[in-house]
């Protein structure tokens, strides 16, 4: 066989032909030799259409519902919410078995789902409760009522923001129970994400990113144009955060030590939840329907197709979103997708 201008190899590497390239042999060629290593630093980034279908599985939903919001994982057990209904579900990874650990309500916004050793705790921003589930008897109670959305622990106080438009607030309050202590006034709040020495939580609606500890108070640490900053996740060195409807929609992360900011996952609007995990980035993105991966500082597509993937968690073997097609799915981290 002789071929001239471009060749695909099946692989989906494109090899670029000289000009005038004349006549080339390429009958000899054997794809299966082709190492990964040898593939030049400026080639294109990897793409979903790049992983062979017959060995990278499609992702399988674990649990379905009618708007799975907010995951948990703790070990091999996957914590869910129901958004609308205020269910809580845990889910085994290893044996399929689901059990419902708080029942339906007839109206809920369960955006907050915190997990610890012994208790599961859900924030319920619609009654403006703090419900609190032992995870070895299943019994629940409504822990606290306080405006809520997003939960944290940190020592021996669990630690929550609002969006309540009266009176937003950061508060917290003794994980044995005790008074709720109002910390500072934060204006509307979303997610909320503890490190050694700070807390931190996005203000969608303000188009703002803080941090507070109680040396400092609280610092504006990223302020984009036009509302936008949703999910929060860190490693040692950075945090990270999405700009899901900003004029610089993607992902943006703060230097610790040094507090400088910077975007390095660009043209991502849509961009709704991120976690960090050994130098690997995950996202997802709500408005193309896909999973991305940054690895390397190469961005990839993972999954895509999707029907508004959300919220992420992620485990040991499994890497786990939730949709507002009603799904949750997972794709295990064996899979040649990562």
């Amino acid at each position: 066989m002789r071929a001239c201008g471009l060749v695909l190899l099946t692989t989906g590497w494109t090899l670029a032909l000289p000009g005038g390239c004349g006549l080339v042999q390429i009958d000899e060629v054997q794809i299966d030799e082709v190492q990964i290593d040898e593939v030049p630093i400026n080639a294109p980034p990897a793409t979903d259409a790049q992983v062979d279908d017959a060995r990278a599985p499609e992702p399988r939903i674990v649990a379905e519902g009618a708007f799975p919001f907010r995951l948990a994982l703790d070990g091999d057990d996957l914590y869910w919410a129901e958004f609308t209904t205020g269910q809580l579900f845990r889910h085994s990874l290893a044996t399929g078995e689901s059990t419902e650990l708080l029942p339906a309500r007839m109206r809920a916004d369960v955006y907050g789902l915190l997990v610890t050793a012994d208790y599961a705790y859900v924030c319920d921003s619609w009654t403006g409760e703090i419900h609190r589930i032992e995870k070895s008897s299943g019994e629940s109670a409504v822990w606290v009522r306080s405006p809520c959305t997003d939960l944290a622990v940190h020592g021996a106080h669990l630690f929550w923001t609002s969006i309540d438009e009266v009176a937003p607030m950061l508060s917290r309050m003794p994980l044995a129970g005790g008074p709720v202590e109002a910390l500072s006034d934060i204006g509307p709040s979303r997610n909320l994400l503890l490190t050694e020495d700070h807390l931190y939580w996005t203000s969608f609606i303000q188009g703002e990113v803080f941090a507070w500890n109680a040396a400092e108070g609280v610092r504006s640490v990223a302020q984009s144009e036009t509302n936008g900053p949703w999910g929060l996740s860190a490693n040692e060195t950075f945090v990270y955060w999405t700009e899901f409807d900003s004029a610089e929609p993607g992902i943006f992360r703060e230097d610790k030590r040094t507090r400088t900011v910077e975007r390095f996952a660009v043209d991502q609007p849509g961009a709704h939840s991120v976690i960090v995990d050994e130098g690997n980035v995950y996202w997802t993105n709500q408005l193309e329907g896909t999973l991305m991966q940054l690895v390397d500082g190469r961005t990839r597509v993972v999954a895509e197709g999707l029907i508004s993937p959300q919220n992420l968690a992620l485990s040991r073997d499994w890497l786990i979103w939730s949709s507002r097609s009603g799904a949750v799915q997972a794709l295990t981290r064996e899979s040649p997708r990562f």
